[in-house]
């Protein structure tokens, strides 16, 4: 395989030529700026409105009680530290198991009173659905309570017994949580760069497999080769066409992402998600050499189909194993293993998480992912002008 420099007016004559041709393709002009306008941003800020929503449950104290009269004690002690009490709402177990109340309740048995005043242990219970996680902030108030009450209570009755409360306090747990504002926010911008990794693969597909197999299935690229221009210059001018719309989709992502952050209404998570210039940047940086190579890889693997359908299912197995890198880099061990920026997908992902977490990058970091890119791109353009010089490739049709 050679590749030849193109000549830049055939280029831009080819590239023209391809624009026209995809602007007359209305809808799929229009899945793309769906996509990029509304599912990524859209989800984002579903989201951190969700997130909010516990953050605000979580902070108003609020404990639904069934029974609370049986055990004074601990109603007195809830009001004491500022703690709602609220009657449990009827029938709530089922409601509950059901999935209908996303809350937990504590339950005071019957016999509570009588056991407590005697010394005895008493149990108390708190029903919650653990696969249901907006039932988490109420379950851990309550948790948390019945903890402290204990404590309390355990420590009136050593003084009560003449010993001291700290005896039975070998160790005393502080807990140091030395996560930056910034790296507590990247656990809930994880979602960005995996989303718009896997959106890009899809935002190139369609022209891609357009430019190529759709062309030798409508017989408009017989034509176009038999024309005085190079085979590198038709390939480079559809590659930037396809490219340019792939572009087109990740910079509508990101200046959606970038809104998104900027319309979060609760002030702790909005400090705590950063997404200002220095993650557009650093995003692009990773982005664009990305797009490019995804473009020409999927015009490759479009190039072997004899037909439209044919080649969409080549070009799918490309998206599928992006989606599935960034995916797979939830489970790795280690995440700062050198030879990880040089995996396509997965090293993008992980430099832009670690722009998230606001962690210092060196310039291997950057080099390194986008040189691979750049490297694949290449080679790709080089075979699909190759391919494009066989007889079985241009006449191959279904």
């Amino acid at each position: 395989m050679r590749m030849v420099f193109p000549r830049w007016r055939e280029v831009l004559a080819v590239f023209g030529k391809e624009r026209l041709d995809a602007l007359r393709d209305r809808r799929t002009m229009l899945t793309v700026l769906i996509v990029s306008l509304v599912v990524g941003p859209l989800t984002l800020f579903l989201m951190t409105e969700y997130l909010g929503s516990l953050v605000r449950e979580s902070r108003e104290k609020v404990v639904r009680v069934d029974g609370i009269a049986r055990a004074p004690e601990l109603a007195n002690f809830m009001r004491r530290n500022g703690v709602r009490i609220e009657a449990a709402p009827a029938g709530y177990e089922e409601a509950i198991r059901r999935g209908r109340l996303s809350i937990a309740v504590m339950r005071v048995p019957a016999d509570f009173a009588d056991r407590f005043a005697r010394g005895q242990t008493a149990s108390i219970e708190i029903l919650h659905d653990s696969t249901n996680q907006r039932s988490d902030p109420s379950w851990q108030i309550a948790r948390r309570v019945l903890d402290a009450f204990n404590r309390e209570q355990g420590d009136a009755r050593l003084i009560v017994q003449g010993v001291p409360p700290a005896i039975q306090k070998v160790v005393a747990t502080e807990e140091v949580d030395v996560a930056s504002a910034s790296a507590r926010g990247s656990q809930i911008l994880f979602i960005v760069p995996m989303l718009t990794l896997m959106l890009s693969a899809y935002g190139c597909l369609a022209n891609a497999i357009d430019v190529t197999a759709g062309e030798r299935e409508r017989g408009s690229l017989e034509p176009l080769l038999g024309a005085p221009v190079a085979r590198e210059s038709v390939v480079v001018g559809k590659w930037l066409l396809v490219s340019a719309v792939g572009v087109a989709m990740i910079a509508l992502m990101i200046a959606g992402y970038w809104g998104a952050a900027r319309a979060i209404r609760n002030e702790e998570l909005s400090a705590m998600m950063q997404f200002g210039w220095r993650e557009v940047g650093i995003f692009a940086t990773m982005l664009l050499p990305f797009v490019a190579m995804v473009a020409a890889a999927q015009m490759l693997l479009a190039t072997f189909g004899r037909n439209f359908k044919e080649a969409q299912t080549y070009a799918q197995y490309l998206a599928l194993l992006i989606n599935f890198a960034p995916m797979a880099g939830l489970f790795l061990p280690d995440k700062t293993l050198p030879a990880l920026r040089f995996i396509p997908a997965l090293g993008q992902q992980l430099v832009m998480e670690r722009a998230l977490r606001g962690e210092t990058l060196r310039a291997i970091d950057l080099l390194a992912p986008t040189g691979v890119a750049i490297a694949l791109t290449l080679v790709a353009l080089t075979a699909i002008a190759a391919l494009l010089r066989r007889e079985d490739i241009i006449f191959g049709r279904a």
